[in-house]
């Protein structure tokens, strides 16, 4: 594409020298042409040859590939942000575990007498009186509490002209969600429970091994009897006192309770055998 020069020769677009509006020169088409990739290198006259594609390619090839290199880095350090509190939360709910069994070890002999005392008395109350009755009595006192304690400190800050502090303020501040990863830890282990609960139950109904049936058919029976001597609610007190009183027991004398706990299972061992080679149908357990 070429222009009339003023001394009516012809002369190229590329050469012809453009002037902004301050008076400031700009660069021509032709040198814009030599900034481009693949553009100029040569003598010729023409506005800019059109690069290569592969040339092209590369540079925009090269930055997409930044690019994406950044992000999976963001997404990576976002992904492992999001985990920490997971982490912290399964170590906390393990810290828990750890105290329960504390608790019922009787490491805190206040913590575990002030639990296991509340506990009785709650369950020697529904021996009495109804448990709707039960559980609104339980509740005034708690709030009957709580309120006095915050009373108490209002006054104390009223009259000493202190902080006040609300008594309740590490409890408010106790985190109570579950994580996703405990949500599903725990339903897993309970699905997995009650499966597994069934399947037996009905291996056991249905005699998949005769002395087992037998086994079950004598625990039912038994159960009639205590069911004749003791109502639920006091086969639960009993259930709580050996749940916290049999594990002290146990720690502390734990070899004599081995030994002979040993000496039961080989005993019961042998007559159960005995009595499966006896009965038709039994086949023996794989261990």
């Amino acid at each position: 594409m070429t222009v009339a020069g003023d001394g009516g020769g012809i002369a190229t677009l590329g050469r012809v020298p453009a002037v902004g509006w301050a008076g400031t020169p700009m660069t021509t088409l032709g040198e814009a042409g030599d900034a481009l990739p693949g553009g100029g290198g040569d003598d010729s006259n023409t506005i800019g040859q059109r690069p290569p594609l592969a040339h092209a390619a590369l540079p925009r090839l090269h930055q997409s590939q930044q690019a994406t290199e950044v992000q999976s880095h963001a997404e990576s350090r976002r992904h492992r942000a999001l985990d920490q509190p997971d982490h912290r939360r399964t170590e906390v709910f393990e810290a828990d575990d750890q105290s329960v069994i504390d608790l019922l070890y009787w490491e805190d002999v206040k913590k575990t007498g002030t639990l296991f005392g509340a506990i009785i008395l709650t369950l020697f109350s529904l021996t009495q009186f109804s448990s709707i009755s039960v559980l609104a009595y339980l509740a005034l006192s708690a709030l009957s509490l709580t309120i006095s304690l915050r009373l108490y400190t209002s006054v104390l800050h009223l009259l000493y002209k202190t902080q006040e502090v609300h008594p309740f303020q590490s409890y408010l501040d106790l985190d109570i969600c579950f994580s996703q990863e405990q949500l599903r830890k725990y339903s897993e282990a309970t699905v997995l429970y009650l499966t597994s609960s069934v399947d037996h139950l009905r291996r056991l109904i249905l005699v998949e091994d005769l002395l087992d049936s037998l086994k079950f058919g004598v625990l039912l029976w038994l159960l009639t009897y205590i069911g004749a001597l003791f109502n639920g609610l006091t086969v639960t007190i009993l259930v709580v006192v050996g749940v916290f009183i049999v594990p002290l027991i146990y720690r502390k004398h734990k070899a004599q309770i081995n030994q002979y706990l040993g000496l039961l299972r080989g005993q019961i061992k042998d007559l159960t055998a005995k009595i499966q080679a006896k009965l038709p149908g039994s086949r023996p357990k794989v261990e």
